[in-house]
């Protein structure tokens, strides 16, 4: 519903349709905010994830963001572009091949901004940097979730380029763009990452 009126109020308001150009941002370095030396109950020993001082993952020569989510320990290798999920109790592991660029962050919560031109954000949603020119179709947006049109990026040039902070759900379906990361984590009304521990 929210889409469809979004598509009316463009419709029917060109003043407001954002045709002119969004300028990319490179603001990827915000994330670096997320990074934590420590996390509830974990712990990194001789190349070994420890939760509760108990081993649930070796790692070997590659990068790794590790997170806790709920009930979950997600370790995300870096140059494989792959997920493993932990869970906590019962230790199984789960392994996801994430072809949607590289893992950036994940979103806790948007809960304190209140206006949105599209859909809302999810909770536990994944922040991918994933340039549009190496996407398939339906990866790719019309309008920028804040606003702007995503086909309109341009660099300082102002040569079109390619748009690369996708925004997908925890079940993987795309949600959207946004045009610069400022717009959820620096301003008054922002969402909340969860943190994460650097290896490598």
């Amino acid at each position: 519903m929210k889409k469809i009126l979004f598509i009316l109020i463009i419709f029917f308001n060109p003043v407001i349709s954002y045709s002119d150009p969004v300028k990319y941002v490179d603001d990827w370095n915000l994330t670096n905010q997320f990074y934590t030396s420590e996390l509830s109950n974990i712990s990194i020993k001789e190349n070994s994830v420890l939760l509760n001082k108990k081993e649930i993952f070796k790692l070997d020569s590659s990068s790794f963001d590790i997170y806790r989510i709920n009930n979950q320990v997600l370790i995300y290798n870096i140059n494989r572009k792959t997920l493993y999920s932990i869970d906590s109790s019962t230790k199984k592991v789960t392994e996801t091949n994430l072809d949607y660029g590289v893992l950036k962050g994940i979103i806790k919560d948007c809960d304190e901004v209140k206006l949105w031109l599209t859909e809302k954000i999810s909770n536990n949603s994944l922040m991918f940097k994933w340039a549009s020119a190496n996407r398939p179709k339906e990866f790719k947006c019309s309008y920028f979730i804040f606003g702007g049109r995503c086909n309109l990026t341009i660099n300082n040039q102002g040569q079109t380029v390619s748009y690369d902070k996708a925004i997908l759900n925890k079940d993987y379906k795309y949600e959207g763009d946004i045009s610069e990361l400022a717009e959820i984590i620096n301003n008054q009304e922002k969402c909340n990452f969860y943190n994460k521990i650097k290896i490598n």
